[in-house]
């Protein structure tokens, strides 16, 4: 089984999707310091128990992921 690991963490390799940028959104990622090679989604950095800290720009340790339902009133 093929495996992703971030910052010591481990999920299967299925999380991940391979695509292609777009170069405007590669120069983007360069500009911010990350490498436009490779980007891992929100929902693979929950099931790995992180979360984005949006003020630091770095991964932080998560309690668990936020579920919100939404409901018909009528």
């Amino acid at each position: 089984m093929n495996l992703i690991t971030i910052e010591g963490k481990t999920a299967p390799s299925e999380l991940v999707a391979v695509c292609s940028i777009p170069e405007s959104i590669g120069e983007l990622l360069r500009t911010q310091g990350a490498n436009p090679q490779l980007v891992i989604g929100v929902h693979t950095i929950e099931r790995l128990g992180y979360a984005i800290d949006v003020i630091e720009h770095r991964l932080i340790e998560s309690p668990g992921i936020l579920m919100i339902t939404l409901s018909a009133t009528g």
